[in-house]
């Protein structure tokens, strides 16, 4: 992706599930962050679908 001259982004959910039903990165943002960096990304999107809003500040 980057040896083309494209920037390379991923989507995830800052909750239990994705807007899709997927797992999302709630009690994993340590491991998922790790691995995005492994990846070199360059963008995370994130969602709040099914997130606390209380948790959002932490």
């Amino acid at each position: 992706i980057h040896a083309k001259g494209l920037k390379f982004g991923i989507y995830g959910d800052y909750g239990n599930y994705t807007c899709a039903g997927y797992p999302g990165i709630l009690g994993f943002m340590e491991n998922d962050a790790a691995a995005f960096a492994s990846w070199n990304v360059d963008y995370v999107k994130l969602d709040g679908c099914y997130a606390n809003p209380f948790d959002m500040d932490k």
